[in-house]
């Protein structure tokens, strides 16, 4: 751990009036990590990640952004850096494109609220963004990947701008060291494991995630904010575990049609392929057709010339 004194912050800056956002739908980890209700949980998750001792924070959250569906998670400010947290359930190499819509509203805000003046002759003093995105979806990944806004551009095309972002993978058995420095986070990980568990030994969902609440530690330190809160958590599960589910569902139909898309691709070829062979057969037997015919012309026009003599001799 780091042993930089430990910065208390008690006056920050909120993006939202609002400091809980029921407009669209939630996921339990927003739920827990996003609420200031349990920023024990935020504050323990940043220093973590960051290798840090900090003992206050202030969540400043954004809603919607750019859609009701798109949003972060949880954006907060400590030492003077953003903070954008987000969570994923399905693997996304396009985070960086996220944030950098996430990041724009942010700043913008940031702005507004501080009264800053962009057009102003001196440089304004901005809180340094730092993206990061928490996996724990169905695909296997590495505890660790950096993803880079550059990799979307077309390549050869220089770039101007750059964002990147850290993606934890917090499925159960990875980021073993980021899990135990952060006992929420690992007991929600486990949790996430254990409606799974149940889920795939022939539990209904509903069922499968009442299991796992039951399954968490009476120690934990989510337990209380899970039982307290059951009924709203079964609810954010099943659609989080619906949308997913519906997410596999038309992955693997996307996966069939380029499948299928590709075998039809390589039936076109081939018989395009064919008919260009066709056609050059058909290109070079008229080519011998017309230099027989010649040859034939030639010919006859030589035995005239035979027969025009032999007559004058006659």
């Amino acid at each position: 751990m780091n042993n930089k004194k430990p910065l208390r912050r008690k006056r920050m800056f909120r993006i939202l009036p609002a400091p809980w956002n029921r407009e669209y739908k939630d996921t339990v980890f927003r739920f827990l990590f996003g609420n200031p209700d349990n920023l024990d949980f935020t504050l323990l998750l940043y220093n973590a990640v960051n290798n840090t001792n900090y003992e206050d924070i202030e969540i400043t959250t954004i809603g919607n952004v750019v859609h009701i569906k798109i949003k972060n998670d949880v954006s907060f400010l400590v030492d003077s850096r953003m903070n954008i947290y987000e969570h994923q359930s399905t693997y996304n190499p396009n985070m960086p494109v996220r944030m950098l819509m996430y990041a724009a509203k942010v700043y913008s805000n940031y702005i507004t609220k501080q009264k800053l003046n962009i057009y102003s002759t001196a440089v304004i003093k901005l809180p340094a963004p730092k993206c990061v995105c928490f996996y724990n979806g169905y695909k296997d990944t590495e505890d660790c990947r950096v993803f880079v806004l550059s990799d979307s551009f077309e390549k050869g095309e220089k770039t101007d701008i750059e964002v990147s972002v850290t993606m934890y993978n917090i499925n159960h058995g990875h980021n073993k060291k980021l899990l135990k420095s952060c006992r929420p986070l690992a007991e929600y990980a486990q949790f996430v494991n254990d409606v799974r568990k149940f889920s795939n030994a022939g539990y209904n969902l509903s069922t499968a995630i009442n299991l796992a609440i039951d399954s968490i530690r009476d120690d934990a330190m989510i337990k209380s904010v899970m039982e307290d809160n059951r009924l709203e958590v079964v609810g954010m599960c099943i659609e989080e575990y619906t949308q997913e589910r519906a997410d596999i569902v038309i992955k693997k139909e996307m996966d069939d049609l380029r499948d299928e898309n590709h075998v039809l691709t390589e039936k076109v070829s081939k018989a395009e392929s064919e008919r260009d062979e066709m056609k050059s057969e058909r290109d070079a037997e008229k080519s011998r057709a017309d230099k027989a015919e010649s040859e034939r012309d030639a010919l006859a026009a030589k035995l005239a010339a035979l027969e025009r003599q032999l007559a004058k001799k006659e």
